[in-house]
């Protein structure tokens, strides 16, 4: 797969160890200026920060945060920082975690239509108590699309970047110079999502 840079962009992972299984979220963010190492050193701060508030409140204290990991993007062999958190990295919840193929999926929308420009998070580590049947708790759902004002923007020394969805193929078909479009709202998915991948042994 070749590497298609986008401009002033940076790739946030989240990087989490379950039942010795490691699972990743993968977002991106775009800024106004080329990013250096201490931009995406605050970049990653200010993620696990938005974590801590956000999605660590949901997630069962088996799902740990190992490491953030900042990279910019702009250019093939740039500069990237691992940022790994010393403590208050796992989820707060104490209840039945759920298989590690079940995720909530929530979706990033643009102001554009069109697959490629969507983005999807599927957040590890929910807990059983937060599922009826195949359906999500509806306290679960709805605390969602406030979590959006945590992540929307990242700062760096109070320099914004916003959160937004990298576009780097059309019609197939790889482009020279992919784009990143704002994220205007998450919409979690009411069904309780399947990644086959992330149970033990089937993925990295």
């Amino acid at each position: 797969m070749p590497f298609i840079p986008v401009e002033n962009t940076v790739q946030i992972e989240l990087v989490y160890l379950q039942e010795n299984q490691i699972i990743e979220n993968v977002l991106h963010y775009i800024g106004q200026t080329p990013a250096n190492s201490a931009t995406l050193t605050n970049l990653a701060l200010d993620a696990f920060s938005a974590w801590t508030n956000t999605f660590r409140t949901k997630q069962d204290n088996t799902c740990v945060l190992t490491k953030i990991i900042a990279t910019d993007i702009s250019a093939k062999d740039l500069v990237q920082v691992v940022y790994v958190p010393e403590e208050n990295n796992a989820g707060i919840q104490v209840g039945t975690p759920l298989p590690l193929n079940n995720a909530l999926c929530i979706t990033l929308r643009t102001a554009r239509r069109g697959r490629g420009y969507r983005g999807r998070i599927y957040m590890p580590g929910v807990v059983e108590e937060s599922a009826d049947g195949s359906y999500w708790d509806t306290n679960l759902l709805n605390a969602i699309p406030g979590m959006y004002a945590d992540w929307d923007f990242l700062s760096d020394e109070g320099d914004p970047w916003a959160q937004g969805v990298a576009h780097r193929y059309e019609d197939g078909q790889p482009l020279t110079l992919g784009t990143c479009e704002n994220v205007l709202s998450w919409d979690p998915n009411p069904v309780v999502a399947s990644q086959r991948r992330r149970l033990p042994g089937r993925g990295t």
